[in-house]
């Protein structure tokens, strides 16, 4: 017995600490973030608590592990393939896919990450390099929510989604060009960015910027123009996220 307690004490003392915020370990503050993340997905900056945020920003870069853990392809599950290989193939032959690169996904875990990295913000920054990997790896099944962290972790991030605005692969060039719809920077490159995809065949892509053109108020007639072209969209779900975004544009310019 006394042996086996000494093994255990050496277990203990040897294995690797993880780091602490208000005396809770690193992986329960990330459960907690899990918990608190939309059930069937979506991204939103009020997902979060605020003692959850304030950890996240407490325990920094030290979270970067744990949330590029969260965003990897040995998470997918066994539909997750023949789903984006039948997007790839929509996307790469033009089809309008009105459901492309919206994959069922481990949710929850996705939406930690994307949301611990809106949190941690320019802090986030060294995690760029492994983002931008999964960004641009072949046919990878979580470029979209790599390019959706990305974009909030400074004018790096920003650049390395509009420089893959020119890849290759079409997959990757609708993935930047989404996280770029996310940006709370407001530029007039990512306004030509965005104008730039009004006629993209994917529809979820059109639908974000529709929205996301309601922020370009210091570019009125630019981003009325963009707005003006979604309105007249074959898909409803664009043209009403259209009329929204026109309405918000608007008031705020009153």
């Amino acid at each position: 017995m006394l042996a086996l307690a000494l093994v255990a004490l050496a277990v203990w003392a040897w294995s690797p600490r993880q780091p602490q915020w208000q005396g809770r370990a690193l992986n329960e503050w990330m459960e907690e973030l899990e918990s608190v993340q939309p059930k069937h997905g979506g991204i939103s900056d009020v997902n979060t608590n605020a003692t959850v945020f304030h950890a996240i920003r407490g325990l920094g870069t030290n979270c970067i592990p744990a949330l590029l853990d969260r965003l990897n392809p040995k998470r997918e599950r066994m539909w997750d393939r023949p789903l984006m290989d039948l997007s790839n193939y929509m996307v790469k032959h033009g089809v309008p896919a009105t459901w492309s690169m919206n994959r069922l996904q481990d949710d929850r875990k996705i939406g930690a990450a994307i949301h611990g990295f809106f949190v941690l913000g320019e802090a986030g920054a060294p995690a760029i390099p492994a983002l931008h990997a999964r960004l641009i790896e072949p046919e990878n099944t979580l470029a979209k929510p790599a390019a959706i962290a990305m974009v909030r972790l400074g004018p790096q991030g920003i650049q390395t989604l509009l420089k893959e605005l020119t890849h290759s692969d079409p997959l990757v060039r609708d993935a930047a060009a989404y996280g770029l719809t996310f940006s709370t920077t407001k530029r007039l490159d990512l306004l030509r960015a965005l104008l730039g995809q009004v006629h993209n065949p994917y529809r979820g892509l059109r639908s974000r910027v529709a929205v996301a053109l309601s922020g370009y108020g210091d570019w009125p007639e630019a981003a009325l123009g963009g707005i003006a072209a979604l309105a007249d969209d074959p898909d409803e779900h664009v043209r009403i996220n259209a009329l929204w975004s026109l309405e918000n544009l608007l008031l705020r310019g009153s």
